[in-house]
């Protein structure tokens, strides 16, 4: 899809659980961003599935790649305790 003039590719929908979307990860071109989770209550203002809701993504995703630069596909491995 096409947000904002640029290729954004979802690699993960992300998984509903209780009042949350957990997981989702986005690639705008070619860059993949830090995995993120959503609450329901953001879903519903925008509607799940419409372009403000994938206007809402892009935001998130570009924000994350700004902050932290590219990262791997994929869920990240577990941060040693």
């Amino acid at each position: 899809m096409v947000v904002r003039g640029n290729k954004v590719e979802i690699l993960r929908q992300g998984t509903d659980y209780e009042d949350w979307r957990l997981g989702i990860q986005l690639a705008i071109n070619g860059q993949v961003a830090t995995m993120f989770d959503l609450h329901k209550s953001k879903i519903a203002e925008t509607g799940d599935g419409t372009p403000a809701y994938e206007d809402m993504l892009y935001v998130s995703a570009s924000s994350l790649l700004a902050q932290y630069g590219p990262s791997r596909p994929g869920v990240p491995p577990a941060s040693p305790r």
